[in-house]
């Protein structure tokens, strides 16, 4: 089974679980100290689509190193003041500076 999500650092709180029979995708994000910090776990056999908080692809880091050169992320393109991101299988820790 290959599903794809599309995931927003919208809710309400800080933490988001989606949970079905087959699969579980965990979201926590804060901002302190003038960065914004979302940490996400993608299951196996899935990919999403997420939108980071950024009016560039060069301000969001993950993992110590701009987004867009970290493994098993790919750069899709910037759309409302996010940048949009394809993510496999596997847990990131997105960071922008506000």
């Amino acid at each position: 089974m290959n599903e794809n999500y599309t995931a927003y650092p919208i809710v309400h709180g800080n933490r988001l679980c989606k949970r079905t029979w087959v699969i579980r995708m965990v979201s926590e994000w804060n901002t302190e100290g003038g960065q914004f910090r979302w940490n996400i776990t993608v299951p196996p056999n899935t990919s999403a689509t997420v939108y980071v908080p950024a009016c560039s692809q060069n301000e969001v880091m993950e993992g110590g190193q701009k987004a867009a050169q970290s493994t098993g992320i790919d750069f899709i393109g910037l759309e409302n003041d996010r940048a949009v991101f394809k993510v496999r299988s596997g847990s990131y820790g997105f960071m922008v500076k506000q």
